[in-house]
C-alpha cells in the first residue's frame, strides 16, 4: 500500500454517491467503543451519517477519508446485529 500527499487535496463528501471513491478500508477490532476512543484521539472525527447501526462505525481521517472499524463477528453479520453464540 502507498500513501501520498497531493496537493490542493479536497477531501470527498460523505456518504455523496456521486463523489470519486479513492480507497475505503476497513478495518476489524476487538473492541469497537474502546477502538473509537483510540481513533479518536488520534484524529478521526466519527462520521455524522452511521449506516452501520451498532455493528460498525464510519470514521474520518484527518483529511476527511471514510474508513470503517467492526468487530470479527459484526462484520460477518450483514444485515442484522451480532448475536451471542449459545
Amino acid at each position: 500500500m502507498d500513501f501520498q500527499r497531493v496537493a490542493n487535496h479536497r477531501p470527498s463528501p460523505w456518504p455523496d454517491p456521486a463523489a470519486p471513491r479513492r480507497l475505503h478500508l476497513d478495518f476489524s477490532v476487538d473492541d469497537l467503543d474502546r477502538a473509537e476512543r483510540h481513533l479518536l484521539g488520534l484524529g478521526a472525527v466519527l462520521a455524522t451519517y452511521q449506516p452501520g447501526g451498532q455493528r460498525f462505525r464510519v470514521l474520518l481521517d484527518p483529511a476527511g477519508h471514510p474508513f470503517c472499524i467492526a468487530t470479527a463477528a459484526a462484520a460477518g453479520i450483514p444485515d442484522q446485529e451480532p448475536t451471542a453464540e449459545p
